[in-house]
């Protein structure tokens, strides 16, 4: 029939009826903070790793006025600090900020007005605005926690 209608000799498509792959999807990070030693990369990072350890497959954007902290992760992404990010804070599955002190966080507002979760430390007024487990989720400041374990894993089921 495809001969017929595009004059073009047709292929055989191979293994279209093998069974499904099982895959996983990616967990879409993003960041919107000055980076400082005050700001938690220090707890990025170990985030980044602990993220690899479970073989949990993710993308993080970073948007950051800073120069001076960078990582070599493939899946990290710096990008310079702008003010227009809401079309990757729609496509994000977790807004991240993991700083050692806070106020009333505007990028945690600005996540959760576009109903995206968010990963917080245990500080200021993070914790009034995620409650662990419904809108997000809240680490201690230590990182302790495993991450194979909690929903970050679940967010990446099939």
């Amino acid at each position: 029939m495809s001969h017929e209608a595009l004059g073009d000799n047709p292929t055989t498509i191979k293994n279209i009826l093998l069974p499904r792959k099982e895959t996983n999807k990616v967990l879409h990070l993003i960041s919107c903070t000055r980076i400082d030693a005050h700001k938690g990369f220090n707890r990025m990072l170990i985030l980044m790793q602990k993220l690899r350890d479970a073989h949990i497959k993710f993308e993080w954007n970073i948007f950051t006025n800073s120069t001076m902290y960078k990582c070599n992760y493939e899946e990290v992404h710096f990008w310079n600090w702008r003010t227009d990010i809401w079309d990757y804070l729609a496509d994000a599955t977790y807004c991240v900020l993991l700083s050692d002190s806070e106020g009333l966080p505007y990028t945690v507002q600005e996540a959760l007005l576009y109903q995206i979760p968010c990963i917080v430390t245990d500080v200021g007024g993070c914790t009034e605005l995620i409650k662990d487990g419904v809108n997000g989720y809240v680490v201690p400041l230590d990182m302790n926690f495993d991450v194979s374990l909690s929903v970050l894993e679940q967010q990446t089921d099939a």
